[in-house]
């Protein structure tokens, strides 16, 4: 039986596939050139991190985190997640958000439909929430597993009890560390081959793969 359910967010509980890359798109800026450095193992996932808020804050000096927080607001969140989420309570079974997506939107996903705990990269800011070039890296992509091993033993829930739902290559870290895995929309090859069951947009499917089991 499933006991833990860990969601990948940017691209399963959304319909964008990255928040910092729709934040730099509002904000009129292309990252384009750190990603391939970072995908290239030019740079560390934090050098990354602080090399995407430097983008902001080179563009603007005083940049409020509520301006970052209406941006988000915009994005999409996927049609049904609310049933998916219901029928997890129902059953107990626990929902966990596992992202390196930005904490702001993981924080407003989890008010909206109360997965149990959220774990995301946070931005801090000053006194006059005014953004600061630095934050706290609590997930980083390829490494997801980690994290997941450690919520395993919070909830004290057998692995083989978890299963772990993303659409990016990075996500294989989440396979890893998890009895079963869901590819969610993703153009991957690889990950929809290791994956135990496919899903393309239809995010209640995952009930149906529930039932199942």
């Amino acid at each position: 039986m499933i006991k833990l359910i860990v969601f990948d967010m940017d691209g399963v509980l959304t319909e964008e596939k990255s928040s910092w890359h729709y934040v730099h798109q509002r904000l009129g800026l292309d990252n384009s050139e750190n990603f391939r450095k970072y995908a290239d193992n030019e740079i560390t996932y934090d050098e990354f991190f602080k090399l995407d808020l430097k983008l902001w804050l080179n563009k603007f000096d005083k940049l409020k985190k509520d301006v970052i927080v209406d941006i988000l607001r915009e994005i999409k969140i996927r049609d049904g997640l609310k049933d998916v989420i219901e029928y997890l309570h129902r059953h107990n079974i626990k929902s966990v958000i596992v992202s390196g997506g930005i904490s702001w939107l993981s924080d407003i996903i989890m008010a909206r439909y109360h997965f149990d705990r959220a774990y995301a990269n946070e931005i801090f800011t000053d006194e006059s929430n005014n953004i600061l070039p630095y934050g706290r890296i609590n997930v980083v992509p390829d490494k997801k597993n980690i994290v997941i091993k450690n919520i395993i033993k919070e909830y004290n829930v057998d692995s083989s009890s978890v299963l772990s739902i993303g659409d990016s290559k990075t996500d294989y870290s989440m396979y890893i560390a998890s009895e079963y895995f869901i590819a969610f929309n993703s153009d991957d090859d690889f990950i929809k081959k290791i994956s135990d069951y496919s899903i393309n947009n239809d995010i209640t499917k995952i009930i149906d793969f529930l039932n199942s089991y």
